[in-house]
């Protein structure tokens, strides 16, 4: 079985379900592939996201990570705590993580790290620049597949191209 849980973004986290309407788009796809459960949250309930995976990934599953946004920033807290008692992450996929000095350095548990790796910020007043995180991990950590992409941050849950390669990376695990 393959399980993904996937960390939707927004400023407030409950609003993910508005702010993060094109990441549907992929929980749709993801839900037609064989031997696949997909479950979603809002960026804030990243302990409720790891306290799933825990109760729910047996050794046989393959474990995928997938964040937008703020879920991206946090995608990288639940893998950390992940990595504490050596459960691996055997795919991350990371949308545009933000904000970029929330970024948190992921650990060797995780297996196969991918960041779409955006170089156009938006710049929100009050917030600064949403967007534009970079995954980095700590020394002897992952080697992370980055993939440039430069489009408005809101475009980027969007983009099928995207999911496509996110599908794809799912189905060959």
């Amino acid at each position: 079985m393959k399980r993904v849980y996937l960390l939707m973004g927004g400023l407030y986290s409950i609003d993910g379900a508005v702010t993060s309407a094109g990441m549907e788009i992929l929980v749709s796809q993801l839900r037609a592939l064989p031997n696949v459960v997909v479950k979603t949250y809002p960026w804030a309930s990243y302990q409720i996201c790891f306290n799933d995976q825990n109760r729910e990934v047996s050794a046989t599953d393959k474990m995928i990570l997938i964040g937008y946004s703020g879920g991206g920033w946090r995608a990288t807290t639940v893998a950390n705590k992940m990595a504490k008692y050596k459960e691996p992450v055997d795919l991350m996929v990371l949308y545009d993580p933000s904000p970029e000095w929330n970024m948190e350095p992921i650990h060797d548990n995780v297996k196969h790290p991918v960041c779409y790796q955006n170089s156009y910020h938006m710049w929100i007043p009050l917030l600064g620049n949403i967007g534009g995180g970079i995954l980095t991990s700590v020394p002897g950590g992952p080697k992370i597949d980055v993939v440039s992409i430069k489009e408005q941050h809101l475009s980027v849950q969007y983009d099928a191209t995207l999911h496509a390669k996110t599908v794809s990376l799912v189905k060959s695990l």
